[in-house]
């Protein structure tokens, strides 16, 4: 109503499963973007095929991405052409609120600029920061 965009990161299998997956699909529906890490996609669509995936995925919100651990993120907005970017290179010491770096990242950017590469190279970039350090303290800002 207002314009405000409204993402949410649907974690985790075991929360969606405890409410069934299609009550889960119900609930994360009209959202304006949704994270998803490839095995709460694989979970949500029943499928392993990025494609599918995503073909399966685009009836819940206009963006979608999905955080692929070590091998980066891809994501997809509306009809546009799917954008990858691998994962930079860190030395893991904690993944504690890597998703939560990642998504701080990604948000930053895509409301400053609505440009989806940048956004989700911003993410990347920021989820490596935060595994490289324990307790969830990047040292940069999103």
């Amino acid at each position: 109503e207002l314009g405000i965009p409204i993402f949410f990161d649907v974690a985790s299998i075991g929360t969606m499963s405890a409410f069934g997956k299609e009550r889960a699909i119900s609930l994360i529906r009209g959202f304006s973007g949704l994270f998803m890490n490839e095995s709460e996609a694989e979970y949500l669509t029943g499928s392993t095929n990025q494609s599918e995936q995503f073909q399966s995925l685009k009836h819940l919100a206009p963006l979608i991405v999905i955080k692929r651990g070590a091998k980066g993120a891809v994501a997809k907005c509306n009809d546009a052409d799917l954008i990858s970017t691998p994962a930079e290179e860190a030395v893991v010491i904690d993944t504690t609120g890597a998703g939560d770096a990642f998504a701080a990242g990604f948000l930053a950017s895509w409301l400053a600029s609505k440009d989806l590469g940048a956004a989700i190279s911003r993410a990347v970039e920021v989820a490596a920061q935060c595994v490289a350090t324990i307790g969830a303290r990047p040292r940069v800002n999103p």
